[in-house]
């Protein structure tokens, strides 16, 4: 029997595309996972194995892989669509023969101290980083800042941590914070080291890269500070062909410095007086649905292309489409219990592609600064629905106590 591999996965978006696709194409998921109950969808698959095991121990990993192709199972692949653990995912695929990305180049990326050394000794333009691993070095070391800064883990995804601080006092407080954590929102054990960094002024936006390729630029949109939650998305974005020339040639020395030349990687960056300065690259497909995004909009599918460099096959990066779309998520304005949630009135809608509720009514919601507070999206065509209708959906769709 021809099986895949999954350790672990996204726990929304993409996690269950993906399980699908890979039953698709004809394979058994082998899902391994150190949480079941973290996963909603996996009750939705009747077709796969799912196996308890350390995700964080690349032995029992193994132990695993050999007793299911011991009884009966080709493991034809090893994926994972969860930053967390495609490191680990990297090195299993190594160990088994397999296609799979450089795991000593995901390492570096991951480390986002590592990885600004690595994009500043290519001359690229990245924030004044400065490393913190005790909070005694926090004034000893960080003396004549120039305020606001932004203080942020050494390792993470999703902007969970990620927080301007306006002043020594708030800086103090949040890397105090920061440095008290001994596992991340997962549970699973981390490097607690905290980054300083230089808030850069600018539009912010995310470059889709696959094997090295730009594919597309996104201009992303915030919520309001201290925190970096990202309320949505439009692809591609609307530049002018000389700022589009000169992102793309940054993005493509920066991954390559890198030396992430297999599959898809999601850079963040920002434009500040037209240069590009890094925010970080994962090396990685965008979250937050964005290769739903990329699909409608030019007819590349990524989330298949990073399934295929799983299994050796070739990619087909090829546009067969011209259009834009755009994802808005539904946030909640504070912290509550949902009173009420109505979506479905509107699915039909001219220029709405997808709507979909996370939360509904009676569950509680908890401001937390990152994607964990999302309650829903919308996914529509840019040139079909009005954005005052999609700010008049988004406001009148959900209210909470």
């Amino acid at each position: 029997m021809n099986s895949v591999v999954v350790i672990e996965s996204n726990t929304s978006g993409t996690g269950r595309i993906f399980l699908k696709r890979i039953i698709d194409y004809g394979y058994k998921p082998v899902f391994l996972t150190k949480n079941p109950q973290l996963y909603n969808f996996l009750k939705d698959f009747e077709y796969i194995n799912i196996f308890e095991v350390d995700t964080e121990n690349i032995k029992k990993i193994l132990e695993i892989c050999e007793f299911i192709q011991n009884n009966g199972h080709d493991i034809c692949g090893v994926f994972s669509s969860s930053e967390y653990y495609i490191q680990i995912t990297a090195e299993v695929a190594d160990s088994l023969n397999l296609p799979g990305a450089d795991s000593n180049a995901i390492k570096n990326c991951r480390n986002k101290y590592i990885q600004n050394q690595i994009l500043s000794l290519a001359g690229l333009h990245i924030p004044k980083t400065y490393l913190i691993k005790d909070a005694t070095e926090i004034e000893k070391n960080l003396i004549g800042l120039n305020f606001p800064m932004i203080a942020k883990p050494i390792e993470g995804s999703g902007s969970v941590g990620v927080k301007i601080c306006k002043s020594m006092f708030e800086l103090k407080k949040h890397c105090c914070e920061l440095l008290s954590k001994k596992s991340n929102e997962r549970g699973m054990s981390i490097d607690n080291k905290v980054l300083i960094e230089e808030y850069i002024e600018g539009e912010e936006f995310s470059a889709e890269v696959f094997n090295g390729k730009l594919i597309g630029i996104t201009k992303k949109y915030l919520g309001e500070l201290p925190f970096f939650v990202e309320i949505g998305h439009d692809y591609p974005a609307e530049l002018k062909k000389d700022i589009k020339d000169r992102i793309e040639s940054d993005i493509c020395r920066a991954v390559e410095a890198l030396g992430l030349r297999w599959g898809a990687c999601h850079v963040e960056f920002r434009l500040k007086s037209q240069y590009v300065y890094f925010i970080e690259i994962n090396p990685r497909l965008a979250g937050d649905l964005i290769p739903e995004l990329v699909k409608y909009a030019q007819g590349i599918d990524l989330v298949d292309n990073q399934l295929r460099m799983a299994l050796g096959l070739q990619s087909d990066l090829k546009r067969t489409r011209s259009k834009r779309a755009g994802i808005r998520f539904f946030e909640p304005e504070k912290s509550g219990e949902i009173k009420s949630f109505f979506v479905d009135s509107y699915k039909n809608e001219s220029g709405i592609i997808e709507i979909k509720q996370y939360k509904k009514k009676g569950d509680y919601i908890k401001k937390t600064g990152d994607f964990r507070e999302r309650a829903g999206h919308i996914i529509f065509d840019i040139n079909k629905l009005e954005i005052d209708r999609l700010d008049q959906i988004l406001t009148q769709s959900l209210f909470i106590s």
